[in-house]
């Protein structure tokens, strides 16, 4: 994957964002603004004493190049699902979808959002009658785009990924994920955007909440809970890290 960097200023046409490349260059627009330092540290730990449940609302932190794949089944899976299968395997390249290639094209090439993928997609479902986020017209949904998604570019660029919050305080709008049988992390189909400006950003950290898992990623889960951390990872060093056990791997911190 080809990612953006300071020294390549003929893939930067920021400026008709009004943006400035050294400020989304700054490593400090990488971390979450809550100061929480590691993309790997889940920001909140719900966890009933002496279980491997997770709640539902508990946000992990994930290095976005560490989301490869989107799952293609994201609509048969309920928040705590816990499924047998291969609907782990039933999954796309994120680099592939349209929507992130689409978001390279308005922010790295400079295009118009008429010009993009997503757009001309769009244009087809218009013509054949469907009406795409509300809007009933290729117009409408480019006045859409620059009024929501090139302002939330540039404040990622500012500020990097930023949690809004109900008035209770409750985390909302998140993107969600699943986690496949071995533990590799698969995108829904909430966030694409985001995550898109994320990866090409270079962003270090992304708040997610888990959806599904996998029985048998379940099982290591339920085994960690039942013998302890220590005991399990001796043999599996590298799940140390994995933001969805960190819960359970540090449970006080």
């Amino acid at each position: 994957m080809t990612t953006i960097r300071a020294s390549q200023s003929s893939l930067w046409p920021l400026p008709i964002l009004g943006l400035s490349r050294a400020r989304c260059e700054d490593g400090t627009h990488a971390e979450p603004s809550n100061g929480r330092p590691h993309a790997g540290r889940a920001a909140l730990h719900f966890r009933a004493e002496g279980t491997s449940i997770a709640n539902p609302h508990k946000i992990i932190w994930i290095d976005p190049d560490d989301i490869v794949f989107k799952t293609c089944c994201d609509h048969d899976l309920q928040p705590n699902d816990v499924k047998p299968g291969d609907w782990d395997l039933d999954r796309v390249p994120v680099d592939d979808s349209a929507k992130y290639r689409s978001i390279r094209q308005r922010y790295v090439e400079g295009a118009s959002w008429e010009e993009t993928e997503l757009f001309k997609d769009y244009a087809a479902r218009l013509r054949a009658g469907e009406v795409i986020r509300g809007a009933d017209s290729l117009l409408k949904l480019k006045r859409q785009y620059e009024a929501k998604v090139d302002p939330l570019f540039r404040d990622f660029c500012a500020r990097g990924f930023l949690i809004e919050r109900d008035k209770s305080g409750r985390p909302k709008n998140l993107p969600h994920v699943h986690i496949g049988r071995d533990g590799e992390i698969l995108f829904g189909t909430k966030g694409n955007h985001r995550l898109s400006m994320a990866k090409l950003l270079l962003l270090k950290s992304f708040p997610c909440q888990v959806r599904a898992r996998h029985s048998e990623w379940q099982t290591i889960r339920d085994t960690i809970a039942s013998d302890g951390a220590d005991s399990f990872l001796k043999c599996r060093q590298e799940l140390r890290r994995h933001p969805d056990l960190i819960d359970l791997i540090y449970p006080n911190q």
